[in-house]
């Protein structure tokens, strides 16, 4: 096995299970949110993360190097202006995944975003385990609904 065939059968293995290698662009304004979440992804998870700090710079990677398997985007970074920002990303990202990650929008809002055509809403008080388990789960197509908006 080559090299570069041994670095990317090692980025698919997961718990002896073999799944798809990801590519995520991740748009947060808060450094440490995205740094730290673009590096769990990177090193624990395999992925390779494409990072911006806002809509206008994400709809230029996304336009420049998507489709990307799976977009995230904060809900309250500079250009979403609500869920215009998902409609454009979702619009711009090929018919592949884009979720929500956000710390502070209200059910009603992660059920819009939902209704709206996001895979996913992602809240930033989520365990690093259980984000990588969704982000995989996304991945694949599977639309992501936390457990406490499922129970509202």
């Amino acid at each position: 096995m080559e090299l570069a065939e041994s670095t990317l059968y090692m980025c698919k293995r997961n718990l002896g299970q073999l799944v798809s290698f990801m590519r995520i662009l991740l748009a947060d304004d808060h450094d440490m949110v995205r740094e730290t979440i673009s590096a769990y992804l990177q090193s624990v998870g395999g992925a390779e993360v494409t990072s911006t700090v806002n809509l206008p710079d994400a709809l230029d990677q996304i336009h420049k190097f998507g489709p990307f398997d799976l977009v995230l985007l904060d809900y309250n970074m500079p250009g979403m202006f609500g869920l215009d920002g998902l409609m454009q990303a979702l619009e711009g990202n090929d018919g592949k995944g884009v979720a929500i990650l956000s710390g502070s929008a209200p059910s009603y809002t992660a059920k819009q975003a939902l209704d709206a055509g996001a895979i996913g809403y992602l809240p930033k008080t989520m365990g690093a385990k259980s984000l990588l388990e969704a982000v995989r789960s996304m991945c694949t197509g599977e639309v992501f609904v936390p457990d406490e908006l499922i129970q509202q």
